[in-house]
């Protein structure tokens, strides 16, 4: 008899466990469902207030919040892209501030020093902007307006498509019809 047989010999012998077991397949594994979404009375749009946020920094300026965490795939694959948007965009118009939904803060610390991340980074332990702005899923990268209004929001990573490529071409968008309405001004 060999070592294998013998071992499954041992397991079909050994009672049944009272454990719950779950099995996931297609079929039976839990699905995300939509955020619900506030509306405001007079506009029909999506309304978060940036209260715990660097409100100085990012008055008048179009703000992306990029929610993330260092144990997140995706994120971490999307972080030289984050970089780049910031490096592209960021001035006195646009800013990126990056919230980690990490855990344990000398590791979030850690990663943002060994990565260069020298963007506005907030540390959400209390989960408390994750709360406030509905994010369920990371990454979720949402652009606020100039009042601090959500404008859109997506959520995960699309391997065929940059988050600099999803998201830049609206940012470029925004900023250009400021400067159009500066200009006007003039």
């Amino acid at each position: 008899m060999s070592l294998a047989d013998a071992a499954r010999l041992a397991r079909a012998k050994k009672p049944a466990s009272d454990k719950a077991v779950r099995k996931y397949d297609d079929d039976t594994f839990p699905r995300s469902t939509p955020l619900p979404q506030k509306k405001t009375a007079e506009s029909g749009t999506v309304s978060h207030s940036a209260a715990n946020l660097p409100l100085d920094e990012m008055k008048g300026k179009l703000v992306l919040l990029d929610f993330w965490a260092s144990w997140c795939g995706p994120c971490r694959a999307g972080v030289p892209n984050v970089q780049r948007m910031q490096s592209i965009y960021g001035g006195e118009d646009f800013m990126v501030v990056s919230v980690s939904e990490d855990e344990d803060e000398p590791t979030w610390r850690s990663y943002v020093a060994n990565h260069q991340m020298t963007w506005t980074q907030r540390f959400d332990g209390d989960d408390s902007l994750q709360h406030q702005f509905q994010v369920g899923a990371l990454p979720t990268y949402i652009l606020l307006d100039r009042d601090g209004q959500e404008i859109q929001r997506w959520v995960g990573e699309d391997p065929g498509h940059s988050i600099l490529e999803r998201i830049g071409p609206q940012i470029k968008r925004r900023l250009q019809s400021r400067e159009s309405d500066t200009t006007a001004e003039n």
